[in-house]
């Protein structure tokens, strides 16, 4: 799961499979750096948020 986040890109389209958030996503910044839960891309779901 670590690496699949790693790889992202901005521009890329990801499927986020559940919680409040579930749908449909686009990478606006990817986080290269890990914290200490792992990499925390910045994306913007279809309604915006």
């Amino acid at each position: 799961m670590v690496a699949s986040l790693e790889a992202l890109r901005p521009g890329d389209v990801v499927l986020v499979p559940g919680g409040r958030r579930a749908g449909y996503a686009v990478v606006v910044e990817a986080d290269g750096a890990p914290g200490l839960e792992g990499p925390r891309p910045t994306v913007l779901t279809v309604d915006r948020r």
